[in-house]
């Protein structure tokens, strides 16, 4: 078989109706390329592009996916290595699954999460993770004592009382910033002895 070069080269399998082309495209021309790896296709194709280092290639895919992000699909990448070289190339790809050293069919492991990003979808499937994305969230919270005082009505005081918080929280001064402290903590425990008899009357 002869290198690839110019435009396009077919190669596979031959179509499965006549009407329907599924064979294999190949550009390898730089133009033709950067089309087809922005254009939505509804066959088999790839796109053959040389590079000097795995480096341009991660920054070549960001500037692709940095242009109309919304409609980019990035959702399956195969970097082929026999060393560290590869597990750090998949790190640094912006994908939402990675397979070293083959295809498609180690994500057909339903151990796998797999999933897209941006116009590739939300969410995974398979996995510890596509289970939760088939889980509903429910939160069940429990106050314990029955010190409720973000349920009573307001009070003249309160204005002092959250005055005086501000003072503790916010003021300059460590020495100032406690005697505040100190005010602070004698209104709410004088707050926390009355009644709710005399609380009614202050309200009135």
């Amino acid at each position: 078989m002869a290198p690839l070069s110019g435009i396009a080269r077919r190669v596979g399998s031959q179509p499965v109706a006549p009407a329907l082309d599924l064979r294999s495209q190949a550009p390898t021309a730089p133009s033709v390329s950067n089309a087809l790896l922005q254009a939505p296709i509804a066959q088999p194709a790839w796109a053959a592009q040389p590079v000097a280092s795995r480096l341009r290639v991660v920054r070549a895919l960001r500037g692709l996916l940095a242009e109309n992000a919304v409609k980019r699909t990035s959702e399956v990448a195969t970097p082929w290595r026999r060393d560290l070289a590869a597990a750090r190339f998949a790190e640094r790809v912006d994908a939402g699954v990675v397979v070293i050293n083959d295809v498609i069919v180690p994500t057909a492991d339903p151990r796998l999460p797999f999933g897209g990003r941006r116009a590739s979808g939300f969410g995974v499937t398979r996995g510890r993770e596509g289970l939760l994305e088939m889980t509903q969230v429910k939160a069940i919270a429990l106050r314990a004592g029955t010190f409720r005082p973000h349920l009573d009505p307001a009070m003249p005081r309160d204005a002092d009382l959250f005055r005086a918080y501000l003072g503790a929280v916010h003021g300059r001064g460590l020495l100032g910033r406690v005697r505040v402290l100190l005010c602070l903590v004698r209104s709410l425990i004088r707050l926390g002895r009355k009644s709710e008899q005399e609380r009614a009357e202050e309200l009135l």
